[in-house]
C-alpha cells in the first residue's frame, strides 16, 4: 500500500505524520500474529513532490491471513487514523 498525505493534516507536517504512521503501523505485527513480515517507509526529504510518502508493505501466508488483519480491531483503529491524513492511495495484493 502507499499512501500520499494531506498537506498539515490535524494540524502535523506531513514528516510528522508519516513518522506517527509508522510507529502505529510497526506496532501491528506484536497485535496481530497474522502478519508474517511487516516493513514501513517514509519518503526521504527532497524527493519528487509527486512521489507517494509513505510505504506498507506486508506478507501473510494465506489470503485468509490477509483478511483476517484487515479485520483485526488493531488495524481497523491506525486505519481510522490514517483515512484523516492520507489524501492519495494505491494498493495492490499478490500472490507469490
Amino acid at each position: 500500500v502507499m499512501w500520499k498525505i494531506k498537506e498539515n493534516a490535524l494540524g502535523k507536517t506531513k514528516t510528522e505524520i508519516c513518522a506517527q504512521m509508522q510507529q502505529e503501523l510497526m506496532s501491528l505485527p506484536a497485535q496481530i500474529k497474522e502478519i508474517k513480515h511487516m516493513d514501513v517507509v517514509c519518503n526521504s526529504p527532497g524527493c519528487p513532490q509527486d512521489n507517494y510518502d509513505v510505504m506498507l508493505d506486508t506478507q501473510f501466508e494465506t489470503v485468509a491471513d490477509l483478511n483476517l488483519y484487515q479485520q483485526h480491531p488493531a488495524h481497523i483503529q491506525v486505519g481510522s487514523f490514517i483515512k484523516q491524513v492520507v489524501a492519495m492511495r494505491a494498493c495492490i495484493d499478490y500472490t507469490i
